[in-house]
């Protein structure tokens, strides 16, 4: 069975197991934005022989333009204000 086969889910499994997903995306969202911060706070990116945080995303992490411009400026965002 392939993993992204799912024709054979009971209607009712698909949508909890889209739910479950869901969830789950918004916790390791929030996980990636706070360590995205404290990695841009600490200026980590330094010693990876990268200029800035953004030449980090796309260089080490992999992250397309968009998603690293996106992510960096709502994590750096969130760290100026917590609440």
């Amino acid at each position: 069975m392939k993993l992204y086969s799912l024709t054979h889910l009971a209607d009712h499994t698909l949508l909890q197991a889209l739910a479950s997903l869901v969830t789950q995306d918004h916790v390791t969202t929030a996980a990636l934005l706070a360590h995205l911060a404290e990695v841009d706070e600490r200026k980590l990116y330094l010693p990876a022989a990268h200029s800035s945080m953004y030449s980090y995303c796309l260089q080490a992490l992999h992250m397309s333009e968009d998603t690293a411009f996106k992510r960096l400026r709502v994590a750096r965002t969130a760290r100026q204000f917590p609440a």
